[in-house]
């Protein structure tokens, strides 16, 4: 499966805001998030999740539960995206 870039419409402009990234796991898969450094240097940017803090480095999110609510949403939306 290939990444998903992240992006949120400001203002009628897109703007980068990270990036999924699925691994295949034994019994699953396990999703990384990672905010892109152009919006953590952002002078109005903010966490998609309160889960999510706004700093460099990947979280690794395991399965639907551990998911935020954000993000279920653009997995979900990701077998789409995949096609």
């Amino acid at each position: 499966m290939s990444d998903i870039e992240v992006y949120i419409d400001i203002a009628g402009a897109p703007r980068a805001v990270g990036l999924l990234r699925p691994h295949a796991a034994r019994g699953g898969e396990t999703i990384t998030f990672g905010y892109d450094p152009a919006w953590l240097a952002e002078p109005g940017c903010f966490s998609l999740e309160p889960a999510l803090s706004l700093t460099r480095g990947v979280f690794i999110l395991r399965g639907a539960a551990a998911s935020p609510l954000t993000l279920r949403v653009a997995l979900a939306l990701y077998p789409k995206a995949a096609r």
